[in-house]
């Protein structure tokens, strides 16, 4: 959660839809087309009270608190007091609310009864099948689809603007350092209608600046906009480093006779090894649906392990609040961790009005600072802490993985039909679909380094075209001449940087990211007849990224033991689009 310094008018004027830019007439696949200068943007702005990038249960948990007068919440009894309003928009870089959620959980309602009280009247709600009182706890459970909290809940009941195909690419950061660091303003959207090589199409249209007071990243697991902000700003600096596992699930229509309502399996250890922390799950769904699948743990040593996609492949990250020992609670606590956000961010927004018996609260308000630090402060005293408390872990998954000469090769079973699917089968069951022609949103640079060079060069990491092009946007001749010897430093580090990707990812753990990519994005392919002055490769092998098959699990990311994979956002609306 990030907070932003300088108070905002609430009297913004209407949102200026006109964005405009620099360009040329040019002709389809036409190598004189353009090329992008993001310094010449003019980028079309408004003004938001809080924007929340993402919409899943954290994100629209968050939305919808921080929307609604109505909630038995004590901070949003505020709205009735002081009649103010607090403008919402919520960034979802999916088409729609929930494409890019696998879909089918255990719910435990805890926080969903405290979020809207009266779910159970809501028409064609989706928690239709209630787990047996013989197999469950204290609580009521529900196997059911995905997403709870349906896009029309938000929007029209709450009066969330959700924009959907709106990627947060950026973080909008202050032109001056407040203190000694930038301050977050807001969240910049992703530009749309680049080539591969950062050329303008004809529909290009650059992306939007929400300037906020308040910006609640909800991306889950590895977010690209937070993976940023954390090394801005340090954030983990007093915290044990995230470990996080890979899930991969089916969802089976079964034998009306084989098929029991309610039913919830969970197993531990098989088909893994003794040394593969992981686990499975049957849960019957209404419908005559059974989902199943299996997570596996990503601190796994053996560089020949990869994701198990042998499976119908719906792959993503778990939430990283998940409580081990019960599982079936890491819904309700995201849930219930968006609320508690939404309930800092009322705070944060209308500071002198906020009302609080807590002196770390009601201290905050003397100042002209969206302050969150209520949110870190609720979160640690919350139910959501306690569960999650006896649950922490000190390793880190990219530093355990081991030289490939450690271990003896793993042999996989091939695919048999119909129990199973090759993967690139199973990535086309998931529906991922991304424009054609985009820039690779897979980068091969650190996260640090992209972020301090994506200043002067936004292509940084996607590819020697895309950078060599990009340096050399200047308008007048005498200022690209000058540039040009600036260019060619800038993709010499474009070829290293690969380079030593390819030396240490492909020679020391071979190719690990070619068999643990669940979508089958990375491939170490031979290179032959290159200038040596010119190869990206090492060892007769370079990196190959196909990004159009990518899932968006941001597994590269965590696993990489170079940690040069920074995952970006694609073009609005691209990714997969999940159906039950």
């Amino acid at each position: 959660m990030l907070r932003y310094k300088k108070p905002l008018s609430l009297q913004k004027p209407a949102l200026n839809l006109v964005r405009s830019f620099r360009a040329t007439a040019w002709r389809k696949n036409d190598s004189t087309a353009p090329s992008f200068n993001s310094a010449a943007v003019e980028r079309a702005e408004d003004e938001v009270d809080v924007c929340i990038v993402d919409g899943g249960p954290a994100g629209l948990s968050a939305a919808i608190l921080s929307s609604s007068p109505n909630q038995s919440v004590h901070a949003l009894y505020q709205h009735q007091e002081y009649g103010h309003e607090i403008r919402v928009v919520m960034l979802e870089k999916g088409s729609e609310i929930g494409s890019h959620i696998v879909s089918g959980a255990v719910i435990e309602p805890r926080a969903l009864d405290e979020l809207l009280p009266d779910w159970t009247f809501i028409s064609d709600h989706p928690l239709t099948q209630p787990q047996p009182r013989e197999c469950s706890s204290s609580h009521r459970n529900y196997p059911c689809p995905f997403p709870i909290l349906h896009k029309c809940v938000a929007e029209s009941e709450y009066g969330v603007e959700i924009y959907a195909g709106f990627a947060g690419a950026q973080l909008l950061l202050s032109d001056e350092p407040d203190s000694t660091v930038r301050s977050v303003q807001g969240v910049i959207t992703n530009e749309v209608g680049l080539t591969k090589n950062y050329r303008m199409k004809s529909s290009f249209e650059p992306g939007m600046a929400f300037r906020a007071k308040v910006t609640l990243l909800a991306e889950g697991a590895h977010g690209s906009l937070s993976k940023q902000a954390i090394s801005l700003y340090n954030l983990r600096k007093e915290a044990e480093p995230q470990t996080y596992g890979i899930g991969l699930k089916e969802v089976w229509r079964v034998d009306p006779e084989k098929h029991k309502p309610g039913e919830v399996v969970h197993t531990l250890g098989w088909p893994l090894d003794k040394n593969t922390y992981g686990g499975g799950w049957v849960y019957h769904m209404d419908g005559g649906l059974v989902s199943l699948g299996l997570v596996i743990g990503l601190d796994y040593k053996n560089p020949g392990a990869r994701g198990a996609n042998q499976l119908d492949l719906k792959a993503h990250e778990t939430p990283p609040l998940l409580s081990r020992p019960t599982l079936k609670l890491n819904v309700s606590l995201t849930l219930h961790s968006g609320m508690l956000a939404a309930e800092a961010a009322w705070n944060a927004v209308h500071p002198a009005e906020s009302e609080s018996t807590d002196d770390a609260v009601s201290s905050s308000s003397i100042f002209s600072v969206a302050d969150m630090s209520l949110y870190d402060l609720s979160l640690h005293k919350s139910w959501v802490h306690r569960d999650l408390y006896e649950d922490s872990t000190s390793s880190l998954d990219s530093l355990l993985t081991e030289p490939a000469g450690q271990h003896m090769p793993v042999e996989y079973p091939p695919f048999e039909a119909s129990l199973s699917t090759d993967l690139l089968t199973s990535v086309a069951l998931t529906g991922t679909n991304h424009a054609e022609d985009q820039p690779v949103h897979l980068r091969v640079v650190p996260t640090r380094t992209y972020i301090e060079k994506g200043k002067t060069n936004p292509a940084v990491g996607a590819g020697v075209g895309a950078v060599r092009i990009e340096a050399l946007v200047e308008d007048d001749a005498a200022a690209e001449a000058e540039k040009v010897g600036k260019g060619e430093e800038g993709v010499k580090e474009e070829l290293e940087r690969r380079r030593r990707h390819v030396k240490i990812n492909y020679g020391k753990y071979a190719g690990l990211l070619g068999r643990a990519c669940p979508a089958g994005v990375y491939e170490y392919v031979a290179e032959e007849g290159v200038d040596p002055s010119e190869t990206e490769g090492w060892g007769g092998h370079k990196l190959v990224i196909n990004s159009q098959n990518c899932i968006h699990c941001k597994l590269c990311d965590v696993i990489v033991p170079t940690q040069d994979i920074t995952w970006t956002a694609p073009e609005g609306g691209g990714g997969p689009k999940y159906s039950e």
